[in-house]
This record gives C-alpha cells, sequence and structure tokens, in this order.
C-alpha cells in the first residue's frame, strides 16, 4: 500500500513542477521580455534558388568510355600489401574451421543423444521387467 501512496507523490510533485514552469512562461511571455523579431523577406526569387557555385551535376544519359577497374588494396599492419592468394588461403582456412566446429558440435550433440536414449532404454527395461516376470508366470 506504501507503493501506491509514493507513486501519487511522485506524481503529484511533477504535476506541481509542470504548473509552476507553466505559469513562469505565462508570466514571460505576457510581460514582452521575450522578444520575438519578425523580419520580411526582400527576394523571395533569389532565395529560394540554390547557389550553384559549388555544386556538380550527375549527368544520368550513359556515354561510351573507357572504364576503369577498381581494385580493393588490403594493407597489413606493416604496411605491405596483401597477396590475393593469402587471402584465399584463409578463406578455406576460417571454411575449414568452421566445418570442424560444426561437426564436432553434431558429434556431441549425438553423444548426448545417445546418452539419453540409453538411459530411457534402461528405465524402460527396469519398468517392464515386472511385467516380464509376470507374463512369464502365468
Amino acid at each position: 500500500m506504501s507503493t501506491n501512496s509514493e507513486l501519487y507523490l511522485i506524481g503529484l510533485a511533477t504535476l506541481f513542477f509542470l504548473v509552476i514552469v507553466f505559469l513562469y512562461v505565462r508570466k514571460i511571455s505576457s510581460s514582452g521580455k521575450l522578444k520575438v523579431k519578425i523580419e520580411t523577406v526582400s527576394n523571395l526569387e533569389e532565395s529560394s534558388q540554390p547557389k550553384r557555385e559549388n555544386q556538380q551535376t550527375f549527368d544520368f544519359e550513359v556515354k561510351e568510355s573507357k572504364q576503369e577497374l577498381a581494385i580493393l588494396n588490403l594493407i597489413s599492419v606493416d604496411k605491405s600489401f596483401y597477396e590475393i592468394e593469402q587471402v584465399f588461403g584463409f578463406l578455406i582456412m576460417v571454411e575449414k574451421l568452421m566445418m570442424v566446429i560444426f561437426l564436432s558440435l553434431m558429434k556431441m550433440a549425438l553423444k548426448n543423444l545417445e546418452s539419453l536414449m540409453q538411459f530411457h532404454l534402461e528405465y524402460l527395461m527396469k519398468i517392464l521387467r515386472p511385467l516380464q516376470l509376470l507374463l512369464l508366470l502365468t
């Protein structure tokens, strides 16, 4: 019950704070201390046009020109360039590492599944053994 009264106190304090702020802002705005200067714009046509001094246009028409090949240069820590064979070798190594991790996880999952099945089979045999003896006696 005390938590509800604490929530009401917090709400009332917040409401009181907002009322005080509202009254203060209303007092400033009605007393004329809040100055807002409105200026007229003399020439709307010049201001609406963007300045084109530093702008460049893009030509969307495809022109027949000599195309250049973009090359990505990978630079190592010692400021030497990587050879592409190094990158391919690294990717192959990562792929093999991921395959080993996947296969080891699958092996662990199968081992856990096998032990779980063995446990359930033993439990089932313990339950069925008395029934088997009863069937043999009858």
